[in-house]
């Protein structure tokens, strides 16, 4: 593990401080070498409408195209540190994609919401997908409560695809590289005629692991993930139409975990049972949008997921084959948003109702080969159907030239239950005991929201924010009593104080934010004291304090200059862990795990034409990443320290063909991913080592 000392870590934050410490918002075009970019002009339509960046009143950042393209952005875990306070460690598999923002998010909960082309990623083992057609990515940091309600409490990743009517292309890209890196995809968009659009995308990504496990002389963590996708865009009259089916299936080898040794060194993964996750997953989405000659646009989204996947896990993660378990789901995801807003003079508001039903049924084979259950056979099984409704309004109104102010609020009901099955069997004579245990829960919660912002000059903004933020309790998988089946809400409230502000006719952008987050019977995750495995308890009271400042600068033709500096503190305030029947321990004070203290992040490239008809360009890349400390653990007693992370590619392009060739974590720095503890032992995943590779991109 590398352990940078604490002047690196000065230094490192005083480089970013002197750049003014930025985001990259450059738009959105597919070929940097041959564009420009105007950073005043960024639109956001995570707000239910479109609304230009420098305008909102909160922390916002936008990924183009052309960024996810430099970056060779793969999947969502991708982003991780690219944005102020936005942590997404890589480690596990795709069962479960953890994101924290200004120290929100769970291992299993989700807690930021995930939005791809409309259509909420309600389950966690939905998050990490093939996304290779997407245009921009928009993350709002901080509670959405008013609009979005449930699974928003750290903020909003936005996702969104081409569509055939507004751009048309043909692209083909082939990749490879190391560690038995190749793929190929492709997407098309095409004006069938003036009023319809058709688009289609396919691929493959295959990876041969990174970590292997000696004790088979495979991969631990190989990849291989297929996808396929068909759009529809209509528009007629002032209707706007778009369509869409994504189909997925995922194969993928899991949880590359060793054991940490007592000197703390961490050796190679060495387990004997198979482990691994398969996914079968179909996202489907309708939006349709009328436009009336009046201001009024009428908004309705529809969606439905279908998700069957199966993961087995070697639970004890040493040769011996003392526990395994395989774990199956199947369900159903349901949702629609009807929405209305007007913009007209100094007023502008929006008005919907969500609602959404989830069908859930999830079975746990368990094989015990130890003490104390060493003889049996243990099946749980979980029925867990749940919907919900939501009413919101939010209205903007400029009180004066300069002075504008918004107010929202959002009710939200849902019901929810689980019937938990335990069937266990004695192998030794054969005796069957069975049990089972219904609960039920049902939550309602007003979500206010209000803001104010001045816009100094003409396009510099400062602002001040109040948001409320929800998240609904559930059911756990695994308890230590039938109290413990079900948990509580939590609610938090984050005060913020922000500004955007453009010079150099938009050449140059800073945005700046400070923020307080204080909440209240916070979702903690923690062991299971009977058995293997964890159970969703709540905290008395957390708080999160920080801030951001992010920089875009474009000071010549074909150089594009970014960086960004996130602060966290992020502590229980009031926590009391029952680690045995006899043990409570107090967390008052301690850091929450998985959230990085710092996040820092830096990045320049610059394009530039050649002159010669074969090489028409050529552009350099290079991005750096930081970030730590991490703690793995409530008590605080395990940790990563700050690590660094640089990339760099250069690319050339000749016509309809352009060749990246790319390498990543060129220090090779040695990190833990992630840490955890069981049974008494500490099991870690070693991050992605130094890797280098390939991008072919052909333009039909």
């Amino acid at each position: 593990m590398q352990i940078l000392n604490t002047s690196i870590i000065r230094r490192a934050t005083l480089v970013c401080s002197i750049l003014s410490l930025g985001i990259w918002a450059q738009a959105e075009e597919l070929d940097s070498i041959k564009h420009n970019y105007d950073l005043a002009e960024l639109q956001v339509t995570a707000t239910k409408r479109q609304t230009l960046k420098h305008a909102l009143p909160s922390s916002v950042s936008i990924l183009g195209k052309r960024l996810l393209e430099q970056t060779q952005f793969q999947g969502i875990k991708d982003l991780g540190a690219t944005a102020p306070n936005v942590h997404i460690p890589d480690f596990g598999s795709g069962l479960s994609t953890p994101i924290f923002i200004r120290g929100i998010g769970s291992r299993r909960l989700g807690m930021v919401g995930l939005y791809s082309d409309g259509v909420p990623l309600l389950e966690n083992a939905t998050i990490d997908g093939d996304y290779h057609d997407l245009r921009t990515i928009e993350i709002l940091r901080g509670p959405q409560g008013t609009i979005y309600g449930r699974g928003a409490m750290g903020g909003i990743i936005n996702m969104r695809s081409y569509r055939p009517l507004e751009e048309q292309f043909t692209q083909v890209n082939i990749l490879g590289g190391q560690y038995g890196l190749y793929g190929i995809n492709g997407q098309s968009y095409q004006r069938v005629s003036e009023r319809l659009g058709l688009g289609a995308s396919l691929g493959y990504l295959h990876r041969g692991g990174y970590h292997t496990n000696i004790s088979t002389g495979e991969p631990a963590d190989k990849l291989s993930n297929t996808s396929a996708k068909l759009s529809m865009q209509y528009r007629h009259n002032g209707w706007d139409i778009y369509g869409f089916a994504h189909y997925q299936y995922r194969d993928q080898g899991g949880y590359p975990y060793a054991v940490v040794a007592a000197d703390g060194t961490l050796p190679e993964v060495e387990y004997g049972l198979p482990s691994y996750y398969q996914r079968k997953l179909l996202t489907t989405g309708l939006s349709i949008e009328r436009q009336f000659d009046n201001g009024l646009l009428l908004k309705s989204g529809t969606s439905y997921q279908y998700l069957k996947d199966e993961m087995v896990m070697d639970q004890d993660f040493t040769v011996m084959p003392m526990i395994s378990i395989l774990q199956k789901s199947h369900k159903h995801l349901v949702t629609e948003e009807l929405s209305i807003s007007r913009s007209r003079g100094r007023y502008s508001w929006v008005t919907g109702v969500y609602g959404f039903y989830i069908s859930s049924d999830k079975s746990v084979q368990n094989d015990i080969k130890m003490p104390p259950r060493m003889h049996s056979d243990i099946l749980l099984t979980y029925d867990e159907p749940s919907y919900g409704l939501a009413l919101y309004h939010q209205s903007s109104y400029q009180i004066t030239e300069r002075l504008t102010a918004e107010l929202g609020l959002r009710y939200d009901w849902e019901h929810s239950r689980q019937t938990y099955g335990n069937t266990t069997r004695n192998r030794l004579n054969n005796q069957v005991t069975t049990r089972e245990l219904p609960a039920k829960s049902s939550y309602q919660q007003f979500t206010p929201k209000a803001s104010l912002s001045y816009r100094l000059g003409d396009e510099h903004r400062l602002y001040a924010s109040v948001l409320r933020g929800y998240q609904p309790g559930g059911f756990n998988v695994q308890f230590d009593s039938p109290e413990e089946q079900s948990y509580k809400p939590e609610y938090s409230w984050n005060y913020e104080l922000g500004t955007h502000l453009y010079f150099l006719n938009g050449r140059l952008q800073v945005d700046a934010a400070a923020y307080y987050i204080d909440w209240e019977q916070q979702q903690v995750q923690q062991a299971v004291i009977q058995q293997l495995g964890s159970k969703i308890m709540n905290a008395g009271r957390s708080r999160s304090v920080g801030a951001e400042l992010a920089l875009a600068y474009r000071p010549i033709e074909g150089l594009n200059l970014g960086a960004s500096y996130g602060y966290t503190k992020a502590t229980y305030q009031s926590y009391e862990e029952v680690v045995s029947k006899t043990v409570t321990l107090s967390h008052n004070g301690k850091y929450i795990p998985l959230v990085p203290k710092h996040t820092v992040s830096a990045r320049a490239d610059y394009a530039f034409a050649t002159g010669l008809r074969w090489l028409e360009g050529i552009k350099l890349g290079v991005q750096y990443r930081g970030l730590g400390d991490i703690h793995w653990d409530n008590a605080n007693a395990q940790r990563q320290a700050f690590y660094s992370l640089v990339d760099a590619q250069i690319g050339f392009n000749s016509g309809a063909f352009t060749l990246e060739l790319w390498g990543r974590n060129l220090a090779n720095t040695d990190y833990r991913a992630f840490q955890f503890a069981s049974q008494g032992r500490q099991l870690a995943q070693r991050g992605t080592p130094r890797h280098f590779g390939g991008t072919l991109r052909i333009r039909l």
